[in-house]
């Protein structure tokens, strides 16, 4: 036994390699990338990251009415239907998404930017909380 885990000779190259397996005769090496299902799971996952956006929003907002800031709870509210509004009608969908996943990226960057918000509101009202015990 040579210690080689192929069972081969000691420097003979491996036929399927790191690259995988050379290409057959007849086979099309060039072929259009097909994306399968995989714009779906990205959709879905948006659908969710939105769903999961709008629910801590009512939750800030309901939150934030609780502690007397009408304002951050209007703020709130407000930024749930931007987030409703994107999920439904900003973010490319079928044919548009696969062939150009840079369309994606405006709205990528609104949801980035309601999701911050959300958090600076949330930190609004926490600190309220917060210095409402202490007070």
């Amino acid at each position: 036994m040579t210690g080689d885990p192929h069972g081969g000779q000691h420097g003979s190259p491996d036929p399927v390699g790191p690259a995988g397996p050379p290409d057959l005769p007849g086979s099309q090496p060039n072929r259009p990338r097909d994306p399968g299902l995989q714009p779906e799971r990205t959709a879905l996952a948006w659908q969710r990251s939105g769903l999961a956006a709008a629910t801590m929003g009512l939750v800030l907002a309901l939150g934030a009415l609780r502690q007397g800031l009408p304002v951050v709870a209007v703020l709130a509210a407000a930024l749930v239907l931007a987030t409703v509004t994107l999920g439904v009608r900003g973010f490319p969908s079928g044919a548009g998404r696969a062939a150009d996943s840079m369309l994606a990226a405006p709205a990528l960057r609104r949801m980035v930017a309601i999701v911050v918000s959300l958090a600076a509101l949330g930190a609004v009202v926490a600190s309220t909380a917060v210095l409402a015990e202490f007070s």
